[in-house]
């Protein structure tokens, strides 16, 4: 049984650097997951999933509706 991850954890991203950061498009050196994908473009993906987190402005409802508030 697979289980999804926290959308807390999220990124928007365009198909192309979905497909990139996934690894269908790029070459095999690309390849590499997240960490790789962050150093090609200068960011921390879990500082940055935080940041929307923390400003998406129904948060609080769904904390609260979830048992997280």
């Amino acid at each position: 049984m697979q289980t999804k991850a926290s959308d807390r954890f999220a990124l928007p991203l365009c198909q192309r650097h979905h497909d990139e950061q996934g690894g269908k498009i790029g070459t095999f050196r690309q390849r590499a997951g997240w960490r790789s994908f962050e150093l090609k473009y200068g960011f921390n993906a879990v500082q940055i999933a935080s940041e929307y987190w923390r400003l998406w402005p129904g948060r609080a409802k769904w904390e609260a509706g979830n048992g997280q508030g």
